[in-house]
């Protein structure tokens, strides 16, 4: 391990020398081109001559201004943790520390993502920096407790290897190629050329930098699995690859809309339920087995490709002798749960009323927050929405911009597809609160989000109306379907006459 630290640091520092001194020695090169052309033209210089010396000074100042170490400034990730109030869970990172005879990190964090990470940050390349660790509450929730501790295993194992001391090295290096680059290309001027050349080192920098980067996982990877075991580790990098990709679906889909409507349901526990929906799950699982069977990597990639991760830890021992099993989530290791989920969805939304929100319980948010929310909707425009039958909607899918437009507001001028979706939302939200007012039953979600029933028939009014819109729906069909329904001629704008959602 310290010969591949020794390796790996002197790969780094190399190319961060290296830039430095062909970063000085292109500046000092224009310096001196600026002094020769300056000094022989005082008496007899021509305007091109000017312009080539006021170019050369202004890209030897660009150029060691770019390269200039910043201060790294640390933004909070998520909501930090102590170990006062969460006792269980800086045991394990304690327990993981004395395992690898490994500092525990200065602070720790609770962030979002479906992912854990380490770091040193502040300071200035390093200097004056301190350990900082990530933990998303969703992958809390989505792995257990032994599976988690694998994780953690894997992420001290960068401590370990001193990964996190080689990444403000890094990063100034990337930080600095990227800043003189763009200052450079941004210009007019000849400077536009000289970006040329920082572009090509930044580039086989950044090759050389990921390869050490993709070694450094491997050995986290061993480090881990010697310490936990490689199973449940493997297990871990299954559950996370997969449940990555269906997080910002589930924040764009299922939480957001809920937000906006002034309820606040679980955050954790939503994202479970989110992955074990059928279409999902289903989704989630092709992928994961494609990523297996195909998948690949690029010199660029930060990571190995998830096969060859699960290959390398396919040798090694599956279990740690004297190590628990335990099927709880890892998420019960976190008190105050509900009063943590508050605090961070306010630091990702940056909204601090989200605090003083309803709370409501994901069965019951369909019947507790989107009902009232629709009929408050539909009740403040009663007025355009009188006389509406479902027997109209072939009619007025076929101009749904107008039908839209008497929605918006009116000092927006939204575009038209925004206008669409308007109208086809205020179409089904009228249908959907017709037929619960109406007596028909909502029916528990699986992939349909809201399906009502009443006998034999079972309708989902916002995807009737998306598949009209589509023309996936004939409006015959949809005419003959209305009056076997009975719904054909319902007056969905007498919403007076309709009973309050409860």
């Amino acid at each position: 391990m310290a010969a591949s630290l020794a390796v790996r640091a002197t790969t780094s520092l190399a190319l961060l020398i290296g830039f430095y001194l062909f970063a000085i020695g292109v500046a000092g090169a224009l310096l001196a081109i600026a002094y020769f052309v300056g000094y022989e033209s005082v008496n007899h210089g021509t305007a091109a001559a000017f312009k080539l010396v006021i170019a050369c000074v202004g890209g030897a100042v660009i150029i060691l201004w770019s390269i200039l170490p910043r201060f790294d400034r640390f933004e909070p990730p998520g909501l930090r943790l102590r170990s006062e109030d969460q006792p269980e869970l800086f045991q394990m990172i304690g327990e993981l520390s004395a395992a690898t005879r490994e500092a525990v990190p200065a602070e720790v964090y609770l962030t979002g993502e479906v992912n854990a990470f380490v770091a040193q940050r502040g300071g200035i390349m390093g200097i004056g920096s301190r350990r900082v660790m990530g933990l998303g509450l969703t992958l809390m929730r989505v792995l257990t407790v032994p599976q988690l501790r694998a994780v953690l295993a894997h992420e001290f194992g960068h401590y370990y290897g001193g990964d996190t001391r080689l990444g403000p090295v890094v990063y100034n290096m990337r930080g600095a190629i990227f800043r003189t680059v763009v200052n450079l290309a941004r210009h007019d001027s000849i400077l536009s050329i000289l970006h040329k050349p920082f572009d090509w080192y930044g580039a086989g920098a950044l090759r050389i930098t990921q390869g050490v980067s993709r070694s450094q996982e491997y050995a986290a990877d061993q480090l881990a699995a010697r310490t936990v075991g490689a199973k449940a580790l493997a297990d871990g990098l299954r559950i996370i690859h997969g449940a990555s990709a269906a997080y910002i679906p589930f924040l764009k889909d299922e939480l957001g809309p809920v937000l906006k409507l002034g309820a606040r349901p679980p955050f954790a526990d939503g994202f479970a339920q989110f992955l074990a929906k059928p279409h999902v799950a289903t989704a989630v699982g092709s992928a994961l087995e494609q990523e297996i069977a195909e998948g690949s990597g690029t010199p660029y990639d930060s990571h190995p490709p998830l096969r060859e991760r699960l290959a390398q830890l396919d040798g090694l021992p599956p279990t740690r002798e004297g190590e628990a099993e335990n099927d709880a989530s890892a998420v019960s290791l976190l008190r105050n749960l509900k009063a943590l989920e508050a605090e961070l969805l306010i630091h990702l939304t940056g909204d601090a009323k989200i605090k003083a929100f309803r709370t409501a319980s994901w069965e019951d948010v369909r019947t507790e927050v989107y009902l009232p929310a629709w009929h408050g909707t539909l009740a403040n425009h009663a007025a355009d929405l009188q006389g509406l039958r479902p027997a109209d909607f072939p009619r007025i899918v076929l101009d749904l911009v107008s039908f839209g437009r008497k929605f918006a507001p009116r000092n927006e001028l939204p575009p038209t597809n925004a206008l669409k979706q308007r109208g086809a939302h205020m179409l089904g939200a009228a249908l959907a609160y017709s037929l619960y007012a109406h007596g028909w039953k909502l029916l528990p979600e699986t992939e349909e989000f809201c399906r009502f029933q009443t006998g034999a028939w079972i309708l989902d009014p916002f995807a009737a109306t998306t598949k009209l819109v589509n023309g996936e729906l004939q409006p015959e069909e949809w005419d003959r379907q209305c009056h076997e329904m009975g719904i054909a001629n319902w007056d969905l704008g007498d919403i007076e006459k309709l009973r309050p959602a409860s």
